[in-house]
This record gives C-alpha cells, sequence and structure tokens, in this order.
C-alpha cells in the first residue's frame, strides 16, 4: 500500500491506495470524548447537470453498450438553387438547378415559389412591391440527376434565379384525369452512442472501521464523498465526454459515451468575445428556439453568473418551484421565442469553459443505463479473508442524445 501524508496535522491531507487504515489517521481525528462534530466537509458545490436530467427526464434503459437512436423529421420544405438561372422571358420556359438529393424531392407538375422574386404581370421585383406576390414556377421535366440538377420550369418573371433566394415548395397543379406519379420518402437518420462503465471504489479496514473518530462514521463518510465525486464525475462525462471505443491489448473494450458537447453542430457555436446584453440575449432567443421544444436550459460558468449579477439584469426572474426542487438556485429567461431556465454549473469552474454558455433542448436528451446495470452501489466485494471491507459505487451509463440542430454553445462572454 503506498501513501502519501501532508507535512503537518493541520494541512491533513492523505491519499492512499488500498483500503483505508488507522495508519492514515492523524491521531487528532481520533475520538476520546464525546464531542464528534469537528469534522467539515469542505466542498459543497452544485453540478446539476446530471440530477436535472435524472429529475426532469425518465431514464432510458438499453439492451446494448452500443445504442442507436434514430431520427425522423418532417419533409423538408425550403431548397436552395445550387446554380443560379439564366434570365428568361415571362411565360416561357426556363431551367433551375438543384442538388441531386433536392431534386428527388420534386416531380413534374410540383409548383415552387420563389422567396427572393416578386412579380406583377411578368415584371419582378427583389423586394416586396404593392400588387406583386412572390412568382410561382411550375416544373415540367427534371433532367439526369447531378451536383447541378436541371429543372424545366415554367416561369412568370423574367430575372435570373439566383443561389441566395429560397424555393419554396407549394402544393401541386396537377391536370385534369392526372395519372400519379413515383412517390420518394425519406429514411431516418441513424445516431448513437456508447454506454460507459465507470466506478468508484470505497474500503476501510476492521480496525479503521470499528474506531470511533470524530463525525459520522468513517465508511459513512468515505460513502458519501465517493457519491459526490461519481456524480461530479458523471457532469463532466455529460458535458464535454468525448465518443471513443478503444480496444486494449488484453482485447477489452473500453468504452467513453459522447458527451452534449461534442454533440453541437458548429453552426450551432458562437464566440462571443465579448459582453453579453439584453439585446444580444433576445436576438438571439429567435435562432436558439428555432429548433426543438420552447423550453430549454442553459448552464452556465461561474464567470457567466458574476457578470450576470453585477449587471442586476431585469429580465432573470427565480424560479422558486424549481430551486427548491433542485435545491440550486436556478433562473427564468423569458423571451418572445422561449423560456430559458439558467443555472449555475460548478462543473465548469476553474477551466477554460467558466466564460461559457449552455443551451440543451432537455426533450431531446435522456440519462441511458445499459438494463440491469443502472448507477448503484454493490457492498461487500472484498475477496474471501480480507480484513476490511470494500464497496463499490458503478454504472454502465450514457447518455442518449438526439437533435443536434436543438442545442447551442455561447463561448467567451465577458463582463
Amino acid at each position: 500500500m503506498a501513501t502519501t501524508f501532508s507535512a503537518t496535522a493541520a494541512a491533513a491531507s492523505s491519499v492512499q491506495t488500498g483500503p483505508g487504515t488507522m495508519g492514515g489517521k492523524y491521531s487528532e481525528l481520533r475520538i476520546f470524548d464525546k464531542d464528534r462534530s469537528p469534522v467539515v466537509f469542505k466542498d459543497a458545490k452544485k453540478y446539476p447537470l446530471v440530477p436535472i436530467l435524472m429529475e426532469k427526464l425518465q431514464t432510458i434503459e438499453v439492451t446494448d453498450t452500443y445504442f442507436k437512436i434514430f431520427e425522423d423529421e418532417d419533409e423538408p420544405l425550403h431548397f436552395t438553387p445550387s446554380q443560379t438561372s439564366g434570365a428568361a422571358e415571362g411565360g416561357v420556359e426556363n431551367v433551375v438547378y438543384l442538388a441531386a438529393a433536392s431534386a428527388r424531392q420534386f416531380k413534374v407538375g410540383d409548383v415552387i415559389i420563389v422567396d427572393g422574386l416578386w412579380v406583377t404581370g411578368s415584371t419582378n421585383y427583389s423586394v416586396p412591391t404593392a400588387g406583386a406576390s412572390p412568382e410561382q414556377i411550375r416544373i415540367l421535366a427534371i433532367g439526369d440527376e447531378s451536383a447541378n440538377t436541371p429543372i424545366t420550369v415554367l416561369r412568370e418573371g423574367s430575372d435570373a434565379i439566383e443561389t441566395t433566394y429560397t424555393l419554396v415548395k407549394a402544393p401541386s397543379a396537377m391536370p385534369d384525369g392526372w395519372s400519379a406519379g413515383a412517390g420518394y420518402s425519406i429514411e431516418e437518420s441513424q445516431l448513437y452512442n456508447y454506454a460507459q462503465n465507470m466506478e468508484k471504489i470505497i474500503s476501510v479496514d476492521e480496525n479503521r472501521e470499528h474506531t470511533r473518530a470524530y463525525g459520522e462514521a468513517d465508511m459513512n463518510r468515505d460513502m458519501r464523498k465517493k457519491r459526490q465525486s461519481f456524480n461530479r464525475s458523471l457532469s463532466y462525462a455529460f458535458h464535454f465526454g468525448r465518443r471513443k471505443l478503444v480496444t486494449g491489448a488484453d482485447n477489452r473494450q473500453r468504452r467513453n459515451t459522447g458527451g452534449l458537447v461534442e454533440f453541437i453542430p458548429s453552426g450551432n457555436f458562437t464566440r462571443l468575445n465579448g459582453p453579453a446584453t439584453l439585446q444580444y440575449y433576445n436576438g438571439k432567443s429567435e435562432t436558439w428556439f428555432q429548433n426543438g421544444s420552447d423550453e430549454k436550459w442553459a448552464f452556465i460558468g461561474p464567470t457567466v453568473a458574476t457578470y450576470l449579477s453585477n449587471k442586476e439584469v431585469p429580465f432573470l426572474v427565480m424560479n422558486d418551484e424549481l430551486s427548491d426542487k433542485f435545491t440550486f438556485k436556478i433562473f427564468d429567461f423569458e423571451t418572445t421565442h422561449g423560456l430559458l431556465h439558467m443555472v449555475k454549473d460548478e462543473t465548469f469552474r476553474g477551466l477554460s469553459f467558466a466564460n461559457d454558455l449552455v443551451i440543451y433542448d432537455l426533450d431531446y436528451i435522456k440519462f441511458a443505463y445499459l438494463s440491469g446495470m443502472n448507477v448503484q452501489i454493490r457492498e461487500n466485494v472484498q475477496n474471501p479473508g480480507d480484513h476490511f471491507t470494500k464497496h463499490e459505487i458503478y454504472g454502465c451509463v450514457g447518455v442518449w442524445r438526439t437533435f443536434a440542430d436543438s442545442h447551442y454553445y455561447l463561448a467567451d462572454i465577458t463582463g
């Protein structure tokens, strides 16, 4: 057993491998009177992500350490031209271009609204104009698939259709007595993550276990500290874990569950490098709530919490009900576009994330565990004949994550 002690009893701190023994305890900690109160636990920081996930959402049981999620979505209605079309005379045929995957979703007879071109008669306008409306074009033929699939259309106006315009799919306009054409379907996309084996070990030898010491019993105190440590580790993994599968020299697999930050798409990442004003938050909220639900959670670094407190921001209102429920302060930011619950997360303290804010849509996140392997405590896992008691906190768990576009990251917020 290797043991490292601090230089003095006043700085009492020891790290040892194997079961805790009396040799790892200063004599001052042993109790020689009836007062058992002097032991004070120093760290009462809050790591809210995992408790909120486990309380707000039902955990989900998975039957494989490699678990899959399938995403389905509505058919898209907005498309971008892959190439600028040439100008045309009103009421004659012209060609627009779409990427192959987009072109497959159209058929002859479909009507497209061109957002960017307004028309009256055969005259186009680039802005909304009295008496005009967005130009509608009807598909006459679809060419061979390519990066720029040619779509022959009947135009109303004459201006070129630019790649900056949006093509909106409108209802088809079929002739009387038409024959149904070929349909198409959009398959579900597949996501996956891993369930990770996690553990904390608590062990105390027989002598220490039966020696009266200040405060609670050693095993109870160690168990409490290990539970808190396990929760902190889970918080780091669920925020910042990297999905990874490694096979060691022993041919055993080590799986890391992928966290939520790595799942956020680059288009949903903003580096502010400046103060976040009420106007800024209001402006960004339109983006934050354009995908997913209209109630989301923001986990903020301690430094960001300080900035918000210093500004005495009037738009943050403490949510007493949620604060009482979770035992840490939760503030609400009510925007035109949705409700944002904001909570300080100690996971970010002392790291480069202290000035950051992450927004998760908890409707699309779950706490996943392998069947029969949710977080639990297994007692007395020592070997027969060992003169110490050993318990294990363990679980095979991971993050069930989906709808990446509903989550956001705001970095480098300053005062």
